[in-house]
Formats: structure tokens, sequence, C-alpha cells
């Protein structure tokens, strides 16, 4: 799990919003055996949504229960 400001975010993830991300959060994520790995990011225009100072406990819980989701969808 990655928590960081930006000066702005990237035009291939965000699209064309990505001038106006000031932070993200980047997920990593497990669809189990023989799957190749994900990422769930998510932006903010506020630079203070997401810093590398904070806690992770519920954005770990986020990615496990959209891991559980993505792997009963993917079987």
């Amino acid at each position: 799990m990655t928590l960081r400001q930006l000066a702005e975010g990237d035009a291939r993830v965000y699209g064309e919003t990505a001038g106006h991300i000031r932070s993200e959060a980047c997920l990593l994520l497990d669809f189990g055996p023989g799957r190749l790995p994900g990422m769930l990011a998510m932006g903010a225009e506020d630079p203070h949504q997401f810093s590398p100072q904070q806690g992770t406990d519920l954005l770990a819980f986020f990615a496990g229960v959209f891991e559980r989701s993505m792997r009963r969808w993917l079987s």
C-alpha cells in the first residue's frame, strides 16, 4: 500500500482529471493463485487526503473486501 502526495496524477490512471489529483492511495490486490495481481488507485484533489503519515487499517480492510468480491466475480 502506498499513500503519497503528488504534483498531479498520472493521465494513464486518472484520465482527463489527472491535473486535479494531488494525493493518491495505491492498493495492491491479490486475486488468488494462478491470477495476476491487481492495483486499486484512489486519487483526491485534497493534497492531505492520502499521506504516508496516515494509518492504513481501513484502506487494508477495503482492499481485502474488494479482493474477495473480485475473486468471487472472477470464479
